[in-house]
């Protein structure tokens, strides 16, 4: 397992629909609604980003890649969907203890 995975869109995806289904369970329904519509917006921003900016792929590998390289969408999604996270988890933290959600999820974003 590599750290690379924190930001594979299947794992972000299926951590956020965790999230918002235990915020619904908590019935914190705002919170939920807020993840879903963050999750996606950034989808829809991405697909359409790509298509107005296509970047190719760099070449001369051996699996040639037609899709755009930019904007990626693995660190699009984490920042939303991690960013998130640590603001929700944060409002729930001690005053003293409220930097610590945003430098993890910053540590996440950034690898």
């Amino acid at each position: 397992m590599t750290i690379t995975l924190f930001g594979k869109s299947y794992l972000v995806m299926s951590a956020a629909f965790l999230i918002a289904l235990a915020l619904g369970y908590k019935k914190q329904w705002r919170a939920a609604t807020h993840l879903c519509l963050a999750t996606f917006a950034i989808g829809v921003f991405i697909l359409v980003f790509k298509h107005l900016s296509f970047s190719p792929r760099p070449s001369d590998f051996v699996h040639v890649n037609t899709s755009s390289s930019f904007p990626s969408g693995h660190t699009a999604l984490a920042l939303v969907i991690y960013g998130m996270i640590a603001f929700f988890t944060r409002e729930v933290l001690p005053q003293s203890w409220r930097w610590i959600s945003y430098t993890i999820a910053g540590i996440f974003i950034t690898l």
